[in-house]
């Protein structure tokens, strides 16, 4: 079975680290539906739909 690298962040899995790294160096944002608030992981947007909508 081949190794996957799984970003802690948003979960998402790459058959290589370097792909993984690559992933992790572009950033990521979560924008709210709502508001358009941005967020650097899922947690805090599910945090911020919870209290604020």
């Amino acid at each position: 079975m081949a190794q996957v690298f799984r970003c802690p962040m948003c979960r998402m899995e790459f058959t290589t680290e370097d792909t993984l790294e690559e992933h992790k160096a572009r950033g990521h944002v979560f924008r709210c539906p709502e508001c358009s608030g941005e967020f650097p992981t899922q947690q805090r947007l599910e945090e911020h739909e919870r209290r604020a909508h």
